[in-house]
């Protein structure tokens, strides 16, 4: 039966990415998340100013965490979302407690390469497209 359900669940996910244009990879969300967290900008290091991400198919933020990424496509949510694959995420909104962490980390996201991006510097975010 879970088999079943899995099976359903991933052709829903490429079905909702075959949509949209993709902009990441397992490999470039690696590279970029790892970049990110080995910053010296920590303002979301604790769950008082968490990192979200919405999945493809679902209007649910689930709340993760930089620092758990697995390194096989994978990231750790809270335990009731269970594990989100990198495939499947649509954006990641990073909070910033400052403008100066704001910017550098921009930096360090244009230096890792072409990414998609948005900034919102009223909410003092960076938002990480997956598909758009």
């Amino acid at each position: 039966m879970e088999e079943k359900k899995l099976t359903r669940h991933n052709k829903a996910v490429a079905r909702a990415a075959s949509k949209r244009g993709s902009y990441m990879s397992d490999t470039k969300w690696a590279k970029l998340l790892k970049a990110i967290w080995n910053s010296e900008c920590k303002s979301f290091w604790d769950n008082r100013n968490p990192v979200l991400a919405k999945t493809l198919g679902e209007e649910q933020l689930w709340i993760i965490r930089l620092e758990d990424y697995l390194g096989d496509g994978k990231y750790t949510a809270d335990d009731t979302a269970g594990p989100i694959r990198t495939k499947e995420i649509e954006y990641i909104i990073i909070p910033f407690l400052s403008m100066a962490d704001l910017y550098k980390t921009k930096a360090i996201i244009d230096y890792s390469g072409k990414y998609e991006y948005d900034i919102d510097e009223i909410k003092r975010t960076i938002t990480l497209f997956g598909y758009r």
